[in-house]
């Protein structure tokens, strides 16, 4: 049985990437040795792992999205930490969102949910 999952992204500059997440999020990331960190988030844990030079991995793209309380106040706090906005607040069908870069340049976004 599943009992949860963990969406990890390999990075460039594990410190700074660590930090800009610690920040963005408030969560404390959990260190599991020196290429590791994650942070957790309910049943589920987003990861960060150093990319090793002896052991490339192929940066494929991927998708993350951070479900949040408040959009407006998420959005400012991630950009105070570090990220870029590409597209401001939208509506969507099933409430509302922002799209954001990291530090490094990878997309995620960050949802506010409606469910009625």
């Amino acid at each position: 049985m599943t009992s949860g999952m963990i969406v990890y992204v390999f990075c460039q500059d594990l410190d700074a990437l660590r930090r800009f997440y610690e920040t963005a999020t408030g969560i404390t990331g959990q260190t599991a040795g020196p290429n590791w960190v994650s942070f957790p988030l309910g049943g589920a844990k987003f990861a960060l792992h150093r990319q090793l030079p002896d052991d490339p991995q192929d940066p494929a793209p991927f998708r993350v999205d951070f479900l949040v309380d408040d959009l407006e106040e998420a959005l400012a706090t991630f950009e105070d930490a570090g990220a870029r906005v590409v597209r401001g607040v939208q509506d969507e069908a099933f409430g509302r969102s922002a799209i954001l870069h990291d530090p490094e340049g990878r997309e995620f976004t960050l949802v506010q949910e409606e469910l009625g």
